[in-house]
């Protein structure tokens, strides 16, 4: 039996990690692939902590809990990872198992450090950017991942002349977008972080026209990418990030709500 299970995966995740290591607690960490793991590298306290990486569905997160029995979870997973969030709240209330919310904070910001000098346009999810990039005129870069890559190869008829996008450069991502249908020569795959000359580079190289984001924050690199396109000179159409109701959003908060619900001893 353990205190409790952190959703990881994000640098998000790092600091509750690290926050809960620091305490004493007994933690055990689950991330989806090996980049997730890669990304508690050093984190005090990692010696004593078990790591359990893959892809779960609700099968295999009752699986683990059942076995892990803790007493909570902290969901630090991705702002967009909606359905896995949904997933580990719904496992941990069938089991009473408390449940908390780590949410990214530093979503888009509307000032004008962040609008000046190019177009933003909002969209509420991938259908709904397809259609907006119908109607614009050439290259385009998505930057939204490999999960909605056939989404936008359906919904954009001349895709695989004029779109290209970047994945992580694992099997898992490439295959994705093999899959769906994208040709190999316009997936790009790379490992962030990414700067904002990393950016600039490849909008230059591949003469990008729009570019497709997610509103992932400054943790996922959304500034860079947005000067990017500032000094390119091109529309951004950007992905709102999902309304995933309460949660708490600092080190702090999460640490006062877990003394209040009596997870962990004041320090």
């Amino acid at each position: 039996m353990i205190d409790g299970i952190v959703i990881a995966g994000t640098t998000e995740g790092r600091e509750v990690v690290e926050a809960l290591n620091r305490q004493g607690l007994k933690l055990a960490v689950t991330v989806a692939t090996s980049l997730g793991r890669q990304v508690l590298d050093h984190v005090t306290g990692m010696e004593h902590t078990a790591v359990f990486e893959g892809r779960r569905d609700v099968d295999g997160f009752r699986a683990l809990f059942e076995r892990l029995l803790p007493r909570f979870v902290v969901d630090a997973s991705h702002p967009f990872a909606v359905e896995v969030s949904r997933t580990v709240k719904d496992v941990c209330q069938s089991m009473d198992i408390g449940y908390v919310r780590y949410l990214r904070t530093d979503g888009d910001a509307s000032g004008d450090a962040f609008t000046a000098g190019f177009r933003r346009i909002y969209a509420e999810d991938a259908v709904q950017a397809a259609g907006i990039l119908r109607e614009f005129p050439g290259n385009i870069l998505l930057t939204t991942g490999a999960n909605t890559a056939g989404i936008y190869l359906s919904e954009i008829p001349d895709f695989n002349d004029r779109c290209y996008i970047r994945v992580l450069d694992t099997e898992p991502s490439v295959g994705a977008c093999l899959t769906a249908g994208v040709v190999k020569s316009h997936i790009i795959a790379a490992y962030p972080p990414f700067s904002c000359a990393d950016n600039l580079a490849l909008l230059k190289r591949y003469d990008i026209q729009a570019l497709v984001t997610k509103d992932s924050g400054e943790a996922g690199g959304l500034p860079e990418k947005l000067e990017s396109a500032r000094l390119m000179g091109i529309p951004v159409i950007l992905i709102r990030r999902p309304v995933q109701g309460d949660g708490v959003g600092s080190i702090e908060e999460l640490k006062a709500l877990m003394i209040k619900r009596g997870w962990m001893d004041e320090p």
